[in-house]
C-alpha cells in the first residue's frame, strides 16, 4: 500500500512531535501547519490523504476551518480527525455534524489514534467500492469507471487497447473468443490489422497481469481457435 500523507494542524510543539512520531512509525508521510492559515495554504498545494486538526488554536475555532474545507469541492472529501482538549459532548457532536470523520480528546492514546485512522480509511474504501464498479481477478482489480487497473494494489499502465481487451475478457469469463471476433470488437473496420495484432496484444497484456507470462493463469490459449479468460 502506498504511504498516505497526513497534514497535522497543531500549534502545541510537544503534541505535534508526538503525532509525528506515531504517524512516522506507522508509515505515514507528514506535513505540518502551526495555524489555520498555513494549514489551508498547504491544502491548496499538496495532495493529502487526511488531516489531524486541533480544533482550537490562537483563540480561533477549528470548526470554521472544517466548514471551509467541506464547502470547497476540490478538497471536501479529505478525511479529518479532530483532536481537542475540550471535554464537552456538544463540541464532539458539533464537530461530527459539521463533517469531521472522527473526534479524539487530548491526551490521546497512540494505538487508539492509529486504530481510528485505519477505521476511517476502511469506511472510505467500503464506500468507494459501493459507488464504483469493480472487477476483482485474483491479485488484479479493474475499476470499470476510472479504467484503472491494479495488481497487488499497485496501478499498472495499460494501453487503451490492452484495457479494452482485458475488460472484454473479464466481462465474459470462460467465453472463447476467436481472433477474428476480438479484431471486430476492438478494431472494428480497421482492416489493416491482422490476427497477429491480437497475439501481440495478448502477449503484452499477459506480461502485465500474469504472475508468469510464460505459464498464464488468466488468459488461456485455445489452440486453433483463440483465447479464453479462465475462472477460478
Amino acid at each position: 500500500m502506498a504511504r498516505r500523507t497526513i497534514l497535522i494542524i497543531e500549534n502545541d510543539i510537544s503534541n505535534s512531535k508526538i503525532l509525528q512520531g506515531v504517524l512516522s512509525e506507522n508509515n505515514y508521510e507528514i506535513l505540518e501547519a502551526s495555524n489555520f492559515k498555513d494549514g489551508f495554504s498547504k491544502l491548496q498545494y499538496y495532495k493529502l490523504d487526511g488531516i489531524i486538526l486541533d480544533c482550537l488554536m490562537e483563540g480561533k475555532s477549528g470548526f470554521d476551518f472544517l466548514k471551509k474545507i467541506r464547502r470547497d469541492s476540490k478538497i471536501s472529501k479529505i478525511p479529518i480527525l479532530i483532536l481537542s482538549k475540550k471535554t464537552e459532548d456538544i463540541d464532539l457532536i458539533l464537530g461530527l455534524e459539521i463533517g469531521a470523520d472522527d473526534y479524539m480528546y487530548k491526551p490521546f492514546n497512540k494505538r487508539e489514534l492509529i486504530a481510528r485512522l485505519n477505521s476511517i480509511y476502511r469506511r472510505i474504501e467500503i464506500d468507494t467500492q459501493k459507488n464504483e464498479r469493480i472487477l476483482n481477478l485474483g491479485n488484479t482489480k479493474i475499476n470499470l469507471d476510472s479504467h484503472m487497473v491494479y495488481k497487488n494494489n499497485i496501478e499498472i499502465q495499460l494501453t487503451p487497447k490492452e484495457y479494452k481487451l482485458l475488460e472484454l475478457f473479464a466481462r465474459n469469463p470462460s467465453k472463447i473468443f476467436t481472433r477474428d471476433e476480438l479484431l471486430n470488437k476492438l478494431w472494428n473496420d480497421e482492416v489493416a490489422y491482422t490476427s497477429r495484432t491480437i497475439d501481440m496484444h495478448i502477449r503484452k497484456l499477459r506480461e502485465k497481469i500474469e504472475v508468469d507470462a510464460s505459464t498464464p493463469l488468466w488468459i488461456e490459449t485455445i489452440r486453433g481457435y483463440g483465447y479464453r479468460f479462465k475462472v477460478y
